[in-house]
């Protein structure tokens, strides 16, 4: 079973993308874990942006106190074998993400009124930095 997200975009014209969760798991983690995936996108932007996708990404899921929350951060590694997940989508790449997000025996922490409640914050920092323009210090 997956519960996938509605497509949405990292900022204005960025990465287009969709958030999976596995609520029982998936593969070798079956019916421990929860996994967390994400799939990239062909959006419309995709020409501008820098390939393959390597910005960290924090999942947190959030407990009714929110000192309680569970937050994992995922490094993408844009190595060679990664590129059919990381690099530019055809259409739609494959999933990644965190297989052993949270141990399902510690789910209910994170149910709220019957909901689980997940955010995802994408780290454009480095994007800030390939887009600023450097000047010698010469020129000064």
């Amino acid at each position: 079973m997956l519960i996938i997200s509605e497509p949405f975009e990292t900022h204005r014209f960025g990465y287009k993308m969709t958030v999976m969760v596995a609520p029982y798991g998936d593969a070798q983690v079956a019916r421990q874990y929860l996994s967390i995936y994400v799939t990239l996108i062909k959006g419309d932007y995709d020409a501008i942006l820098r390939w393959p996708f390597t910005h960290p990404m924090t999942f947190t899921a959030h407990a009714v106190n929110p000192s309680e929350d569970l937050v994992r951060k995922f490094i993408p590694n844009p190595i060679p074998q990664n590129l059919p997940f990381l690099g530019r989508p055809t259409t739609r790449n494959a999933a990644f993400g965190i297989q052993r997000f949270c141990k399902l025996m510690d789910v209910d922490k994170y149910i709220i009124e019957g909901d689980f409640f997940l955010s995802v914050h994408i780290d454009l920092s480095l994007l800030d930095r390939e887009r600023t323009p450097r000047m010698p210090a010469d020129d000064f």
